[in-house]
């Protein structure tokens, strides 16, 4: 039981699309939740920094390195 929790908790990702103010969480390929960053910051470690705070501030934590896919960021999550 543990491991299946686990296992669904891991298929959560948040997709921020280009220019990066509002991610869209996917739970198995489906839209569950939305976070709003309300900032724009050019720089791309201290943007991870302020958007991994707006996650936590939501109820996720994030468990992946964030990664570029075509004009997205993505990252793997899980709720708090």
């Amino acid at each position: 039981m543990a491991n299946e929790k686990l296992t669904k908790a891991a298929t959560l990702q948040v997709h921020v699309p280009d220019p990066f103010t509002r991610g869209v969480i996917f739970e198995d390929g489906e839209e569950v939740d939305m976070v709003i960053f309300d900032f724009w910051i050019e720089d791309r470690v201290e943007w991870e920094r302020r958007a991994d705070e707006r996650l936590h501030e939501d109820g996720y934590r994030r468990i992946s390195e964030w990664r570029t896919d075509g004009n997205y960021a993505v990252a793997d999550i899980v709720r708090l």
